[in-house]
């Protein structure tokens, strides 16, 4: 019978690091993460759509590799100011003035 011996040290570690932002570098992260997967996935689309259907031309290439890195700013925008989130009402203004 094996006992498991848990460190508790560790777990404390891992749930502060867990909560902490860094001041906003996690979004940093996330929104540069993210856009090199959507500038990859369009340039690989690119490349496709150029070898199969277009006879080798580049404008597809470029077409989709800005379609990957517009739709990675779009959400960029939308990580970094919560107020431009689709179906969100925008928050009042005060008037007293």
């Amino acid at each position: 019978m094996a006992i498991e011996k848990k460190i508790v040290s560790e777990d404390i570690v891992n749930e502060k690091a867990s909560t902490l932002d860094f001041g906003g570098m996690r979004k940093f992260d996330q929104a540069t993460a993210n856009l090199l997967v959507k500038t990859g996935l369009g340039l690989s689309v690119g490349v496709v759509a150029s070898a199969l259907l277009f006879k080798r031309r580049m404008w597809p290439v470029t077409f989709f590799t800005g379609a990957g890195v517009g739709a990675a700013y779009a959400d960029a925008q939308r990580l970094f100011d919560s107020v431009s989130t689709l179906g969100r009402p925008a928050p009042a203004k005060n008037q007293s003035a």
